[in-house]
């Protein structure tokens, strides 16, 4: 009997082709999220809504290392060299290149070599010790699943090899099943690779020995997950307190001698989701996410009153309004790129679990016709394989997503 076999790429694309609505359809609680319409009092009250943002994902064990690296007290020089050293220890897998999420004050302090404020070195240290915390436990996750394959797929193996036994003309799909043991036994290795490196990075950043790493991440995780909706719910003007900004506010008005309120009014006091272009609701409507158009905020920035002072004075405090202005064209467009990420991350993550679902129930239908001797053995196995390689996508999906969500953080400036 010759049965055509689907790759599970031409798998992802089918799904892509038959679920072009998937974002349309909430999942969980995306759907129960407060408004974001504040008036100026509750923005105010909001203001520090973001604080201590690490302890939104849920995990202990997440805020006892986010304590342990803060307590070392670490000088911004020590704490970007300790970043550094971080990003640069790996065991030949991942790269420094692996990383993304980076705000301009980070590029230009990891790369220019420029100076690095205190308060940008705090939340960057914060926002490694996440992402690699995060990145942890998806490796940790993986070692589970990839021995758990790898059992799989030798029982798979050892089933083909009773058939042969018995006279029955398996040898492709036996040839198959071998495959895929060495396939899971080299995911497995790898994955184990993984969470040694993060563990690796986790000990670098919290200046722990690696008798105390083990013990705190021998911890179990609660259980991590990503929710936008403090960060929409919270002022614009909370841009406003990155420590890039603020260092260029300062320098502008110490220079000009103009009085700090004009600096008030540069961005509306409305919440981050109107700032952005998008609805209250946004949240419940998966696809209003995508709808952050790029450079629409930079639109919604009032320079008219430091302007009018400008004029005023002629071209004496030009170039100092030109660099207070790029860096805050820079913060916003970094908001900007960090919330069109992370809509993304979301929306991909909703489309796979719902094509996970999808799997499964084919799964269970191929079962069913096997069990009613309709069906053969080979065709319920490969249908198992791509219902684990289908959800080890929407794990990644999903711990992509929170990793996001630091990069908003870490555009937003908060700590």
């Amino acid at each position: 009997m010759v049965r055509k076999k689907i790759s599970f790429l031409h798998l992802c694309l089918l799904f892509a082709a038959i679920l072009p609505l998937a974002s349309c359809v909430t999942t969980g609680n995306d759907s129960q999220r407060p408004s974001g319409n504040f008036g100026n009092a509750d923005l105010q009250n909001n203001a520090m809504v973001l604080q201590d943002w690490w302890t939104f994902f849920g995990d202990p064990v997440l805020n006892e290392m986010v304590k342990t690296a803060q307590n070392q007290k670490l000088t911004p020089e020590e704490t970007l060299n300790q970043v550094k050293d971080s990003r640069a220890f790996t065991q030949g897998s991942l790269t420094k290149e692996s990383w993304g999420g980076d705000s301009t004050y980070e590029k230009q302090s990891l790369h220019e070599d420029a100076p690095l404020e205190k308060q940008s070195a705090n939340l960057m240290l914060v926002a490694e010790v996440a992402r690699d915390y995060i990145a942890y436990r998806q490796a940790e996750q993986n070692v589970a699943r990839a021995d758990e394959n790898l059992k799989k797929e030798k029982k798979i193996l050892s089933i083909f090899e009773e058939q042969k036994k018995a006279a029955v003309n398996y040898e492709q799909d036996m040839q198959r099943a071998q495959e895929q043991v060495n396939a899971a036994r080299e995911g497995a290795t790898l994955s184990v690779q993984h969470m040694d490196e993060e563990r690796g990075r986790l000990g670098i950043l919290t200046a722990l020995p690696p008798e105390e790493i083990f013990q705190k991440l021998s911890q179990p995780s609660t259980g991590l997950s990503a929710d936008l909706a403090p960060v929409l719910a919270s002022s614009a003007q909370d841009i406003l307190r990155r420590p890039d900004i603020e260092a260029a506010r300062k320098a502008f008005f110490e220079q000009t001698g103009y009085d700090p309120a004009l600096f008030e009014s540069l961005i509306p006091q409305e919440t981050l989701s109107h700032f952005l272009g998008i609805s209250d609701n946004a949240l419940a409507d998966n696809t209003a996410l995508l709808e952050i158009k790029p450079g629409a905020t930079v639109k919604k920035l009032n320079f008219s009153e430091i302007e009018a002072r400008i004029d005023e004075d002629q071209a004496q405090y030009e170039q100092a309004y030109k660099d207070l202005r790029l860096v805050v064209f820079q913060a916003v467009m970094d908001v900007e790129r960090a919330m069109i990420d992370a809509a993304k991350a979301r929306e991909q993550r909703i489309t796979l679990e719902q094509a996970l679902r999808g799997v499964k129930r084919d799964l269970e239908d191929i079962k069913k016709h096997y069990a009613d001797g309709k069906g053969n053995l080979p065709d319920v196995l490969e249908a198992q394989r791509n219902a684990y390689e289908m959800e080890t996508v929407a794990i990644e999906a999903h711990y992509a997503e929170i990793s996001t969500q630091i990069g908003v953080f870490k555009a937003l400036g908060v700590y």
